[in-house]
Order: C-alpha cells, then structure tokens, then sequence
C-alpha cells in the first residue's frame, strides 16, 4: 500500500510566493508573543499617513482597532509572564497554573482591557514590582469605556451617535506612550526572570552541596 503524500498547503500565504528581495516579507510562525508590538507598529505607521484631511478620517477606529488589540495581546502576555513568574517563585496557587491561566484570558476576560489590567497589576505587586502608572490606568479606562468588548473599533458598532471632533496627533501621542508603558512591564519582568534564573541556579548548587556533605558523613558513619 503506497503512503499519500501530504498536499501543499493552499493558503493565502502560498498564494503568492515571493520572486525576490524586492518585495518580501515574511511570517515567523513561532513570534506569537511580539503580535502586540507587530499591530501597535502597524498603528504607528498608519498614523504617519496623518495629513489633517477629509480622507483622513476614514483611519481613526482601524487606528483605535490597532492599539486597543495591542495593548490587549501585551497584557495577555504579561499576564502568563507574570503567572510563570510566580511558579517560578514558588507559589501553589490552582490559578497560577499555565491551563487556568489560559482558560481565565480565553473564558473569564475575554476582550475586556480593565479585567486584564487588574489581573497584571495583581501579579505585579505579588512580585514586587511597579504596577501600571496611574495615567495609563486613566487612558485604558476610556479606551474600555468607549469599546468594552472589542467590538465596537472594529465594526464600528455600539459608538455614540454624535460626531466627534478629535486632535489626532494628541490621540496618537497619548496611545503610543500608553502603549509603551504597558508594554515595560515585559521588559521589566524579563529582567526579573534573568536574575529569578540565576537565584534558582544558585539555589539548586547549594542544595546539591548540602546533599552531598549529607551523603559524604552518611558514608563516614557506615
């Protein structure tokens, strides 16, 4: 019996190979984790476009869509960060655990930035470490207030009905230093979790010690 040969796949991505450098670009299947960044720099370059026209107006909720999913995927990553962090540390906690943690982000927060943000920043103090700045507390606030379950941006449903008269640039800088902030606290831990590894390491070699001075005056009694 001859083995199938698997088909190639057939995707959106196949469908259009690259020829040469000139116009490539490519997916990483295994950078899930940088997709925050990947959509808030796709956000910046779009604001870049920005020239104070009637066109214009026809990026602000693709502009919001961006950043909000941003910041939502940053704090989702931060949170299994932080959970790692903490089993690293020790702690027994069910809800500490990889599938909980999972099953919480999927099932209990969903979409909504302020459930998220409470979590992170729980995780944080746990670990001793700076929590989200007041200001960018403040800013995530109205962004969940205007679109508390990640619908509204990108449908552009459940809005107010008024029109809005909004300075873009002010908007723009406000969510990329908002962004920013959050996204530190990735950093931070990395730094955490760098140290946390070297305290572990040096842990395990002097338990190792201790156990084998036990093993050596066992044998010395017997």
């Amino acid at each position: 019996m001859t083995r199938q040969q698997p088909q190639p796949r057939r995707d959106i991505f196949t469908e259009f190979p690259a020829g040469d450098r000139a116009g490539l670009i490519v997916r990483f299947p295994d950078r899930t984790d940088s997709l925050g960044y990947s959509f808030a720099d796709a956000a910046e370059r779009l604001a870049t476009t920005f020239r104070a026209q009637a066109p214009d107006d026809a990026m602000l909720l693709p502009f919001l869509y961006l950043y909000r999913h941003a910041i939502e995927l940053d704090l989702k990553s931060a949170i299994r960060v932080a959970t790692r962090l903490r089993r690293n540390n020790g702690e027994s906690d069910p809800s500490l655990a990889t599938k909980a943690v999972a099953e919480r982000l999927q099932k209990k927060h969903g979409h909504r930035l302020m459930a998220l943000l409470d979590e992170l920043d729980g995780h944080l103090t746990a670990l001793n470490l700076s929590t989200t700045p007041k200001d960018v507390r403040k800013l995530f606030d109205r962004i969940s207030a205007t679109d508390p379950t990640g619908e509204s941006f990108r449908y552009g449903s459940g809005l107010a009905n008024e029109q809005d008269q909004i300075d873009f640039p002010a908007l723009a800088k406000a969510l990329k230093y908002a962004y920013t902030m959050s996204s530190a606290s990735l950093d931070m831990m990395d730094a955490y979790e760098a140290f946390q590894s070297d305290m572990l390491e040096e842990q395990r070699a002097i338990e190792a010690e201790i156990a084998a001075d036990m093993r050596a005056e066992f044998e010395d009694w017997y």
